[in-house]
């Protein structure tokens, strides 16, 4: 199960189920050759609009539905593998656009612009070494743990306005 502060999902026998905190059912999602049993919350990520989810036959393909109409709008083919996926919670960057981070199964992470459209703006690779990943539920931070670090980016998506700037954005802290 994945939710945010207006909804939430649950994955049952019939597919991926996004409902309003009132009980009411806003979208049924499902593909041919889904497996449920395979879901789990590092392979399915929610946010207000969007539901992404690493696709259990082509471990490096995430697909991105619509959370009011159940319909696909992207999938974004790794380079390889996929073993976690998170969508950044808020719209700090305009209502047609989210992030998407994952981490691939060489533990590389990231970082891909997901238009509302469906069409994704970019990917570019954020970091390596990263074993998993958390968004902030307010604004566009995103956690990470690298090896025995914790990593905050505070503005990852300035990658894509000058990669240079990436290290004066970021924090990290040793574990323990």
């Amino acid at each position: 199960m994945s939710c945010n502060f207006r909804n939430f999902i649950t994955c049952g026998h019939t597919g991926i189920t996004s409902r309003s905190y009132d009980g009411r059912q806003l979208t049924q999602i499902k593909w041919p050759g889904m497996q449920n049993e395979m879901l789990n919350v590092k392979t399915v990520t929610m946010a207000e609009d969007m539901v992404a989810l690493i696709d259990q036959t082509e471990r490096n393909l995430i697909r991105v539905f619509d959370t009011h109409n159940g319909r696909l709008l992207q999938e974004e083919a790794a380079g390889s593998e996929v073993l976690q996926v998170a969508l950044a919670q808020n719209d700090m960057m305009g209502p047609t656009e989210r992030q998407l981070a994952y981490i691939d199964k060489s533990l590389d992470l990231f970082l891909a612009i997901i238009k509302r459209q469906g069409k994704v703006e970019g990917t570019k690779r954020l970091g390596s070494a990263t074993l998993s990943i958390l968004w902030h539920a307010e604004a566009p931070v995103l956690a990470t743990i690298r090896e025995t670090k914790v990593r905050i980016y505070y503005y990852p998506q300035v990658l894509f306005v000058d990669e240079t700037l990436l290290d004066h954005t970021v924090d990290e802290k040793e574990i323990g």
